[in-house]
């Protein structure tokens, strides 16, 4: 953040879109307290925190700001609705800034077409919630079959499963998975995740196939 302007800090990602690690709420709430105890008037400071995934999550946040509050929150309609297509989200911030903001933003910004595709997916707020439930279900599944096999895998709080194969090379194994028709992302050469590989948490029939896949491969 030593980059950023005093005026704004942008906060890592609620859950981290390389690893599907969640970052403790706690430490957000703390910063954004510390870095408001000066009061706005004396520090302006906007704290800004991603939940992209955080619907995939198993633990709740609060999202509730005030106008005293240099908490923003910024969520996607790109990944749980399955919407990316339509680069449509939503912002939940206090008063002040959502002000400041429209100051400066485009008049149309948000064309008609976004607007009623938003509309629309909210209409089905029931089918998502259960779509999500069943994608939660799939990934514990996924999780315990990788953990049978020589494979490290991390728990995740997103809607895909980290994982280091342990007795083949992960590019190996990656393109044993393609020759299967099988396409999962190769994290090899990110920083920190050597090795690693990361598959999306499809419906059970295309999770079979993947776990079929790697059991061929790995034996």
């Amino acid at each position: 953040l030593k980059h950023v302007p005093d005026w704004l800090k942008i906060a890592k990602i609620s859950i981290d879109n390389r690893t599907s690690f969640e970052l403790s709420n706690g430490s957000f709430i703390k910063a954004s307290s510390t870095s408001s105890d000066a009061g706005r008037s004396e520090a302006l400071s906007l704290l800004v925190l991603d939940e992209a995934y955080k619907e995939f999550s198993e633990s709740s946040s609060d999202l509730s700001v005030n106008d005293e509050s240099n908490l923003a929150f910024i969520r996607t309609f790109s990944k749980v609705w399955s919407l990316a297509g339509i680069r449509l989200g939503y912002l939940l911030a206090p008063e002040w800034c959502i002000n400041a903001m429209r100051a400066v933003s485009l008049p149309y910004h948000l064309d008609s077409v976004k607007q009623k595709v938003g509309v629309l997916a909210l209409k089905h707020e029931k089918e998502i919630i259960r779509k999500v439930a069943e994608l939660k279900e799939e990934r514990r599944r996924v999780f315990e079959a990788l953990q049978s096999l020589p494979i490290r895998v991390w728990p995740s709080e997103a809607n895909f499963l980290l994982f280091k194969p342990e007795t083949i090379d992960a590019y190996k194994l990656w393109e044993g998975l393609l020759e299967e028709g099988i396409l999962v992302r190769d994290c090899s050469s990110w920083e920190g995740l050597e090795g690693c590989l990361r598959v999306t948490i499809g419906n059970e029939s295309e999770n079979n196939s993947f776990l079929t896949a790697v059991r061929k491969i790995v034996k």
